[in-house]
């Protein structure tokens, strides 16, 4: 009954927890300071931790595409990991900015940052151990996300949609 969920199983972790991803049997969690934390969740009685990478700054918000995880990392700008086998999950990549990045908005080659003081910044990926910047727009927002090949902000004055070629940057 979608009206009265009920509890099948924990984990109880310390520290905050700012956002979650999940693929297959595995749970991917932003946790602050703690960085990147990977869970096994195929038990649904027993959800087991597997492993965790720290990253500098505070796990914020995260992405997930193919094996790759990508996390808004506060003041420590975004960090990237590879996700292929999530028991040896590892660091790939940290990329910093001069602001703190808040928000994130992932597809196959690009990586869309919101720098709560720069804007929002748009980065190539197709290298993870390299993301090569490529744009910055002088946008304030609240939060971003991608919609087929629009950029959707919220800001102070409400949603807008904007319509970016990013391939032609």
């Amino acid at each position: 009954n979608p009206a009265a969920p009920y509890v099948t199983g924990d984990y109880h972790e310390r520290g905050r927890v700012n956002d979650i991803a999940t693929e297959g049997n595995y749970a991917f969690v932003a946790q602050g300071s703690n960085g990147l934390q990977v869970f096994d969740i195929k038990n649904a009685l027993n959800p087991t931790w597997i492993t965790g990478i720290n990253f500098p700054g505070d796990a914020r918000r995260i992405a997930l595409v193919t094996d790759r995880t990508y996390l808004a990392m506060g003041d420590g700008g975004l960090a990237i990991a590879d996700i292929g086998n999530p028991f040896e999950s590892r660091w790939l990549s940290t990329t910093t900015t001069d602001g703190c990045v808040i928000d994130l908005a992932v597809n196959q080659k690009q990586i869309w940052l919101l720098d709560a003081l720069q804007g929002i910044l748009l980065y190539d990926i197709s290298n993870s151990e390299q993301p090569l910047q490529l744009a910055r727009l002088n946008i304030k927002a609240h939060a971003i996300a991608l919609a087929g090949d629009d950029l959707i902000v919220t800001s102070d004055d409400g949603l807008h949609r904007y319509a970016i070629d990013a391939n032609n940057v």
